[in-house]
């Protein structure tokens, strides 16, 4: 499971556990006052009822956020698997990309040029395009907005080959994207 998944659970069980003496703790209170103190016990049953009511509320709400966050985060941890194969198989493209250029000192075109396919490389994307000047372009269809995309784009300076990473999509893809690349630390944004 999940680390994350796991600990959203965890606080999830917290705060119901400590709801829950709470609630034990105002109803057992309210039977073993004094019997000195009975008339101002009677007097208290109009205030403990709207505090055991108060805290179920509160349960609620908090039982409520928790479910949210949780299913934020494993839809977050869905998406994240969503993008990995794709970006996974781009990369290893890349460097199929770089093997070409140093063995024939130019950036190939197409997929035929290095005697391969796309749907080779594709994994989980949409569509995954070998352009001019060795750019590596990887579409995604759903679960993300029609459009989103990452272009790998080669730049050779004097003994050195830097990679430029665009995206495009909307924030929640923009950001997954980002995630995946400060894992790889190779690709300037």
């Amino acid at each position: 499971m999940n680390p994350r998944v796991l600990m959203v659970w965890m606080g999830v069980l917290f705060v119901v556990l400590v709801g829950y003496n709470g609630v034990l703790w105002l109803t057992s209170s309210k039977a073993e006052a004094a019997p000195e103190a009975a008339p101002v016990a009677q007097n208290d049953d109009s205030l403990v009822s709207p505090l055991e009511r108060e805290a179920m509320a509160n349960d609620a709400r908090v039982t409520e956020i928790a479910r949210k966050n949780l299913e934020g985060a494993i839809r977050k941890d869905q998406l994240a698997d969503a993008v990995a194969l794709p970006l996974d198989r781009a990369f290893n493209l890349r460097d199929s990309v770089m093997s070409y250029y140093a063995s024939n000192s130019e950036w190939p075109y197409s997929f035929d040029q290095m005697h391969t396919s796309a749907d080779q490389w594709k994994g989980g994307a949409n569509e995954i395009d070998l352009g001019a000047g060795g750019r590596i372009r990887v579409s995604f269809g759903e679960p993300f907005v029609s459009g989103s995309s990452i272009t790998l784009a080669p730049s050779d300076g004097p003994g050195l080959v830097t990679w430029n990473c665009s995206v495009m999509g909307d924030a929640e893809f923009q950001d997954l994207i980002k995630d995946y690349l400060k894992r790889k630390n190779d690709c300037t944004m």
